[in-house]
């Protein structure tokens, strides 16, 4: 019996501290595995973040963000979702047409900033020259909607103020802004609150591809310029090895 006791003590004290060692040895693997302040591309990305300007090489296109706001103030804008192709991205309605590619978001300053694919509205895949850039703009908002009627048609829960069409590089981008209701926040707890947003729309390969940067209406001065700057910087680029058009299904990669 004394020797059975010797021998379960013996055991406790040597085991004790490999478990410690383990446990310590788990707790600093761990703190090297936890992601930064935001997810950074791994090695062999289909897309860079360098400096505030994005380039996604799956989709084929580019935008910068804005790092400070009109009083200097540091914007903390951190990936919700980091760039990638339509297959694997985010659906924002129940059909699954309409898909987050890309999104970047500051919660304390409750700011957001999407890129959208979706296909093409109709109107804008028949061609009609004679269709106005805040028809488009309300189209494109409309299959983004989840709110319906009785009739089953979707409803638009944006209202278009402004539209223009901008021709770059052989592209037409519908720039328009828009005001959305949104919901109490820390800033705001009121019950009735409203989002401004700046948004650029083109379309590729029968598909359109939107960025849309949004704020709390009533904070907007601080944002406008830089969010204009972001607008103006959304362009498709030319197509690499990498591309991967929205009606294909990426290859695995094991």
């Amino acid at each position: 019996v004394l020797r059975s006791r010797r021998i379960a003590s013996t055991m406790q004290t040597t085991t004790l501290p490999r478990r410690q060692a383990m446990q310590q040895h788990l707790a600093a693997t761990g703190a090297l595995l936890l992601p930064a302040a935001g997810p950074r591309p791994a090695l062999g990305a289909a897309w860079t973040d360098d400096d505030g300007v994005v380039l996604d090489r799956t989709l084929a296109y580019r935008f910068t963000y804005p790092a400070k706001d009109a009083s200097g103030a540091t914007i903390g804008w951190t990936f919700s979702r980091t760039p990638r192709s339509y297959f694997n991205a985010a659906p924002l309605s129940a059909d699954a047409r309409q898909r987050v590619v890309c999104e970047l978001v500051d919660l304390k300053r409750a700011m957001a900033l999407a890129v959208v694919v979706g296909p093409t509205p109709t109107r804008m895949a028949n061609q009609d020259a004679s269709l106005s850039a805040k028809r488009v703009a309300n189209a494109v908002l409309t299959e983004r909607a989840t709110a319906r009627v009785t009739t089953g048609q979707r409803l638009a829960l944006a209202s278009v103020e402004e539209a223009d069409v901008v021709e770059r590089h052989g592209s037409k981008y519908y720039w328009y802004e828009y005001v959305s209701q949104g919901a109490p926040t820390a800033l705001n707890p009121e019950a009735e609150t409203y989002r401004r947003a700046l948004a650029s729309t083109v379309e590729r390969d029968g598909y359109v591809l939107s960025l849309s940067v949004s704020a709390p209406d009533d904070k907007w001065e601080l944002y406008q310029d830089g969010f204009e700057a972001t607008r103006e910087s959304f362009q498709i680029v030319p197509p690499s090895q990498e591309y991967v058009a929205p009606d294909q299904i990426p290859f695995l990669r094991f």
